[in-house]
C-alpha cells in the first residue's frame, strides 16, 4: 500500500529522477523501503534490492502484490527459481529482491548483457557493506557489481539507519562513484538508552530477569548475545524462570527460524533471544524492551539492535547490561575499530543520545531518557526500576576516582 510521502522521502526520490546516486541515513521506522518502492510501484521502473537475509526478503515481498515483486534466495525450490528468472527474461516484474552473491554473480556473468537493465539499483541495510564483510565475502567485492550496474545507467541508493556519513561516503568514493547525503537526525525521541556497568554476573542475570518480569502483558522484548552457545543458553534459562521464549541465530534450520520469527511477530513467543542475525527489518510495533547482554561488536550494531523498541512511538527502552568481563572478551576477538568505538561510547561523560548523534554524523535529536542525563535524579520510569541502584553507578563510574579511561584504556591494550 502506498502512503503519503515524508519530506526526506519526496526528496530522495527527487534525485532519483535526476539519474543521481543517493545514500539516506534515516532513523528507524521511517520508511527506507518506500524510497526504493514507489519508482517501482508509481514510475514503472525495474529495482533491484540487495537485502542481506532471506526473511528480511520473505518479508518486504509479502507486503507487495505478487505481480509486481519478486525474489531469488537459496530456500527456494528449483522450480521457483526458474519461473522466476523465466518472468525476468520476459521483463514481468518491478521489484526484484537478491541477496549480494547473487547480484555479483550476475556480474561476472554478463548477466544483464542481454536483458532490461535496472532503472534502480537498492542496496538495502548499506551497513552491511562495512560490518559484514570480514564474513560475507561477497560484500567486500560488491563494487564490483554495482560500477558494472551504474556504468550501464542504473541508478544506486543506499539505505541504512545506522552507518556514519562519513564512512559511506568513502565505500562511494573507493567505487568511484559520487553520491549525495540525505541524512535526518537519529530521531527516536520515545527511545531510551541506558548503559547499566554490572558488578558481576548474577546482578546482570537478576537485572534481566526484573526488566523483562515488568514488560507488559503480550508485549515484545528482544535480548541480544554475542554468540549462538549464550543465545541458547540464555533461553533455557529464562524459559525454567517461566518467560515465553524462542531462541534464533544463523545456526538454526531455515524452516525453525522461519517458525520462530512468525511465532514472533504474531505475539506467541513474548522474548526472542537473539544474535544479530535476528531483527533487521523487523517490523512489531509492540515492542518495548531490548537488552544487550554484554556489549555488542560496534556502536552501528548497538543502535540497529536497539531500534527494534518502539517502532510504534510508545514509550521504549534499550538496555546494555555489561561486565568488565565483557572488555575481555572485547580485548581477545576485537581488532577493529569499531569495537574500540563502543568502548569510547562507554567512557562519553555526555548524553548518550548526544554521542551516537556524533559518531553518526547527524544532526541534533532529543535524549528520550538515559543513564548520564539521569545519573540519580528523578525516578527512573517505571519499566526500569531493577536498574535503580546500577544506573546509579555511572556518575561515578565516569569519575575520577573511577579511572576507567586510563583502567580500560590500558587493558584492552595490553594482552
Amino acid at each position: 500500500m502506498i502512503h503519503r510521502l515524508k519530506p526526506a522521502q519526496h526528496e530522495v526520490l527527487r534525485r532519483f529522477r535526476l539519474g543521481q546516486n543517493v545514500f539516506a541515513l534515516l532513523p528507524t521506522g521511517y520508511g527506507k523501503s518506500l524510497c526504493y518502492q514507489w519508482p517501482a510501484l508509481r514510475w514503472g521502473w525495474r529495482v533491484v534490492v540487495v537485502s542481506p537475509l532471506v526473511a528480511l526478503m520473505e518479508d518486504q515481498v509479502r507486503g507487495l502484490a505478487p505481480s509486481k515483486a519478486l525474489r531469488l534466495h537459496s530456500g527456494m525450490t528449483s522450480r521457483e527459481e526458474c519461473e522466476t528468472l523465466e518472468r525476468v527474461d520476459r521483463d514481468d516484474w518491478r521489484i526484484l529482491f537478491v541477496s549480494p552473491e547473487r547480484l555479483l554473480d550476475w556480474e561476472r556473468k554478463g548477466f544483464w548483457w542481454n536483458r532490461r537493465v535496472p532503472d534502480l539499483l537498492a542496496l538495502d541495510e548499506f551497513h552491511c557493506v562495512s560490518e559484514w564483510r570480514g564474513f560475507r565475502p561477497a560484500y567486500r567485492a560488491l563494487g564490483d557489481a554495482v560500477t558494472g550496474m551504474a556504468a550501464r545507467g542504473a541508478c544506486v541508493g543506499a539505505f541504512t539507519a545506522t552507518m556514519p556519513v562519513a564512512r559511506a561516503q568513502r565505500i562511494f568514493q573507493d567505487w568511484g562513484l559520487h553520491v549525495g547525503v540525505m541524512d535526518l537526525p537519529l530521531g527516536r525521541e520515545n527511545l531510551g538508552t541506558w548503559l547499566a556497568p554490572c558488578e558481576h554476573e548474577a546482578e546482570r542475570w537478576l537485572s534481566l530477569v526484573g526488566l523483562l518480569g515488568r514488560v507488559r502483558g503480550g508485549r515484545g522484548a528482544l535480548v541480544y548475545c554475542s554468540s549462538r552457545a549464550a543465545t541458547e543458553d540464555l533461553a533455557r534459562s529464562l524459559t525454567s524462570m517461566g518467560f515465553s521464549v524462542g531462541a534464533f541465530h544463523a545456526g538454526l534450520p531455515a524452516d525453525l527460524r522461519m517458525a520462530r520469527l512468525r511465532g514472533f511477530l504474531g505475539g506467541h513467543i513474548r522474548v526472542m533471544v537473539a544474535t544479530s542475525a535476528f531483527g533487521m527489518g523487523l517490523d512489531r510495533s509492540d515492542v518495548d524492551l531490548v537488552v544487550h547482554w554484554g556489549l555488542p561488536w560496534s556502536v552501528e550494531g548497538l543502535w540497529q539492535e536497539a531500534g527494534r523498541a518502539g517502532r510504534g512511538n510508545q514509550e521504549a527502552h534499550h538496555v546494555v547490561l555489561w561486565c568488565r568481563s565483557d572488555l575481555m572478551r572485547f580485548r581477545n576477538e576485537t581488532v577493529q575499530e569499531p569495537g574500540f568505538e563502543l568502548v569510547d561510547l562507554l567512557l562519553r561523560s555526555d548524553c548518550r543520545k548526544s554521542a551516537l548523534t556524533a559518531h553518526f554524523g547527524v544532526g541534533p535529536s532529543e535524549c528520550g531518557g538515559c543513564d548520564v542525563c539521569w545519573s540519580g535524579h528523578g525516578r527512573l520510569p517505571e519499566a526500569l526500576h531493577p536498574l535503580e541502584k546500577i544506573v546509579g553507578r555511572t556518575a561515578w563510574w565516569l569519575s575520577d576516582e573511577a579511572a576507567p579511561r586510563d583502567w580500560m584504556g590500558n587493558f584492552l591494550k595490553n594482552s
